[in-house]
């Protein structure tokens, strides 16, 4: 069964731990904000929201599909919300009374799945009696629903609970049987047997006609005890395994309906908790925003005005971002990441308007801070996870750099900077890279490689707008205006 709310082959049940540069992207991105905002408290939902954001919808009809869902929910979160809790809960009274389910024999398995279906059962019938959230739906919540219908639906739910109850409880059954030709037996299966028709349906079963045969064990016979021990299991083994494959069934589709509701919910909380433009992105050949802002800014409630900026990028071309210090070019960096992430995994993102090529993963080379370390030790680490990440790269990826390689002199830096830069284009990958080197910015020009400049505005008076336009790069970046900031007032006073 398939759950279908986010997706038809969607499998959010197994196992998920990120990988080194999965958790390398999350801290450069500044991301565990946003997944509080989404958590809302919440625990449970991390690990299917992180998840999201790794695992990019790259089809634009399921990107579509998954936005629409998640739009419609976010207006309707009280209904997903009970979903989400019975699915939770009825896991849990699941997970409660699985007592070794699968590792008896035949007869003892058939009795507990029979058991533990029986209580999925109840939460089914439990979904399908609440009331039902406002039409039009968006095609998930249809195929959700047809699932149900379909699986559950015209008394079939009905009579599933009927025949678990027939096999969890009624101890009369009929097992056809016959002598081998080494005087062994052979069993069929068992069929269960309601005690008011028991006589006319066993000689029926059995072809006795008018004869009936009957016969009682002693309690102390305990060979006569195992050996019916043994028949039972024999005759309950096929049953057994059918009802083991309903219950992972059943298993896997609350485990996958827990948590899509539950990333539903927390879709709807996060977009609850920013402050400023939200836009669904459009699937497209170009990678370009208006008004695209950092999402931990408008999540902060001391931040009264988020400055928002455009972004127009070809995939496989390079933006190289400079300009001022402290103007909002690592900020914007960030907000490009943080858009890619949330908007492939069908979230709003933080702009105005959007459209999104398919990137299949974003990489980060973000400068770290280790002021124990000696200058060729922290270009060795730089160097080291720069070469991590080609080992990763596909032509559909978008590799995000801060600050990269200034851990040396500008000018050596500048040298590995474009040549990595370089290459990076040649595999066909898309750069962001945030750069203070002047000489790298020339190397680029100089190799005509296919980029495009970014410079954060400086106002004649030393202070940033935030803004950053198309221009040339500068050869500073106004470092002299955060001394006077500071220390300005020290030196008047020294004069």
């Amino acid at each position: 069964m398939n759950v279908g709310l986010l997706g038809e082959r969607l499998d959010w049940t197994g196992q998920w731990t990120p990988t080194e540069a999965q958790r390398a992207v999350f801290a450069d991105l500044e991301m565990q904000p946003i997944l509080e905002a989404a958590l809302d408290g919440q625990r449970d939902l991390a690990q299917v929201v992180t998840r999201s954001w790794f695992e990019p919808v790259t089809d634009a009809a399921t990107l579509v599909y998954r936005q629409q869902m998640a739009a419609y929910a976010t207006q309707h979160l009280d209904y997903f919300r009970q979903v989400h809790q019975l699915a939770k809960d009825t896991g849990a009274e699941v997970r409660r009374n699985n007592w070794l389910v699968g590792t008896q024999a035949a007869a003892y398995s058939l009795s507990s799945t029979c058991s533990l279906c029986a209580r999925y059962l109840k939460g089914v019938a439990a979904i399908r009696a609440l009331p039902l959230p406002p039409a039009p739906w968006p095609a998930g919540l249809t195929a959700f629903h047809q699932t149900l219908t379909t699986q559950f639906g015209d008394g079939r739910l009905a009579k599933m609970q009927s025949l678990l109850a027939d096999l969890s409880d009624n101890r009369v059954y009929a097992v056809e049987g016959r002598l081998s030709a080494s005087l062994g037996s052979d069993v069929g299966e068992r069929e269960v047997q309601h005690v008011h028709r028991l006589l006319d349906r066993v000689s029926e079963q059995l072809h006795l006609g008018k004869r009936k045969a009957s016969f009682t064990l002693s309690a102390r016979d305990d060979n006569g005890t195992k050996a019916l021990v043994r028949v039972e299991n024999q005759a309950s083994y096929a049953s057994a395994k059918a009802m083991m494959q309903i219950y992972h069934a059943l298993a896997h589709f609350f485990a996958e309906l827990e948590a899509e509701t539950g990333w539903l919910i927390a879709v709807g909380q996060l977009s609850a908790a920013l402050t400023g433009p939200q836009v669904f992105p459009t699937a497209a050949p170009k990678f370009t925003a208006t008004g695209l802002t950092n999402a931990v800014l408008q999540l902060q409630p001391d931040v009264s005005t988020v400055i928002g900026n455009a972004l127009d990028l070809t995939p496989g071309h390079g933006l190289i971002i400079t300009g001022a210090n402290q103007g909002g070019k690592t900020t914007f960096l960030r907000a490009v990441g943080q858009a890619v992430l949330m908007g492939e995994a069908g979230m709003p993102v933080c702009a105005e308007k959007m459209t999104l090529p398919p990137f299949d993963q974003v990489l980060t080379h973000f400068k770290r801070e280790e002021d124990a370390q000696v200058v060729s030790e922290k270009l060795d680490e730089e160097l080291k996870r720069m070469r991590g990440l080609v080992d990763q790269l596909t032509p559909q990826s978008l590799v995000l750099m801060n600050e990269s390689f200034s851990s040396t002199n500008e000018h050596e830096g500048s040298q590995i900077n474009s040549e990595i830069t370089g290459g990076l284009l040649g595999r066909g990958c898309t750069v962001v890279s945030v750069s203070h080197q002047f000489e790298y910015t020339q190397l680029l020009q100089q190799e005509a490689l296919p980029v495009r400049f970014l410079r954060a505005e400086r106002a004649e008076d030393g202070s940033r707008s935030f803004k950053l336009m198309a221009g040339a790069p500068l050869p500073t970046s106004y470092g002299q205006d955060i001394f006077d900031r500071r220390f300005g007032a020290l030196r008047k006073k020294h004069r």
